[in-house]
């Protein structure tokens, strides 16, 4: 396993707050360069 079960929990406690914050600031605007991006990928390298 790639990550250990209490990483996995600290992360997923990270990006939900960080969600909540963005949730938070929906008035603000991007700058111009990342006003193109819609999504995010993530990988770990595991296939």
């Amino acid at each position: 396993m790639r990550f250990t079960s209490e990483l996995v929990d600290f992360l997923k406690v990270c990006v939900t707050h960080a969600i909540e914050q963005l949730a938070l600031e929906q008035n603000k605007v991007l700058s111009e360069k990342l006003a193109k991006f819609t999504q995010l990928l993530t990988s770990d390298n595991k296939i």
